[in-house]
């Protein structure tokens, strides 16, 4: 999935979205932080971070479905 692709369905469904997956999905694909840079600012690991990205692509693709 393109970053415009998730951006489109992010404003659709971001709401299904939990807090701190939205939060982490804004930081890296509106504000263009690096999976480093937001690990670093939420104090947790770069794996966690880049989990977080892949469930929440999955998770907006089955909700467009």
């Amino acid at each position: 999935m393109d970053k415009l692709s998730f951006i489109s369905l992010w404003d659709a469904y971001g709401g299904l979205l939990t807090a701190v997956q939205r939060e982490i999905t804004d930081l890296y694909f509106n504000k263009d932080l690096t999976v480093s840079e937001i690990a670093e600012q939420k104090g947790i690991s770069r794996q966690a971070v880049s989990d977080c990205l892949k469930i929440c692509k999955n998770q907006l693709e089955e909700y467009e479905e």
